[in-house]
């Protein structure tokens, strides 16, 4: 389904008004707040286009606004699942780190507590 979607895109020569004409490819460098935009736009057009009528057919140019949407949707949800995985990554990384740093002060208070003679041990056990 989502290979078909960016097919037709492609063979369409789809191309999205933002800051001039873009490209499906274009979108990927986009922010979210920048393809919200570009979303809230073609869902705009779609609201005044899609008069109710039994009588009325849909029309091609519809269909690649329907999938013009469907694009835009589909890269702003996978770039939002990688941002919050980011995030994830990076919060893991600071709690390994803090906990990193609390074994090693523990690891020191241990030796703190030892005597000047179990000292002296260890640092022979280790050689030259």
């Amino acid at each position: 389904m989502i290979e078909n979607m960016f097919l037709q895109a492609s063979r369409k020569g789809v191309r999205f008004t933002y800051k001039g004409q873009i490209t499906v490819e274009d979108l990927w460098n986009l922010s979210l707040d920048e393809l919200n935009s570009i979303y809230e736009q073609l869902n705009n057009v779609l609201e005044k286009s899609s008069s109710k009528s039994l009588l009325k057919t849909r029309k091609s140019e519809d269909e690649t606004l329907d999938l013009k949407i469907f694009i835009v949707q589909y890269i702003f949800e996978v770039k939002q699942q990688e941002l919050n995985e980011r995030k994830t990554r990076t919060e893991k990384l600071q709690k390994k780190n803090q906990l990193m740093a609390i074994l090693e002060q523990k690891q020191n208070s241990e030796l703190m507590g030892k005597s000047s003679e179990e000292i002296a041990k260890l640092i022979d056990e280790l050689g030259d």
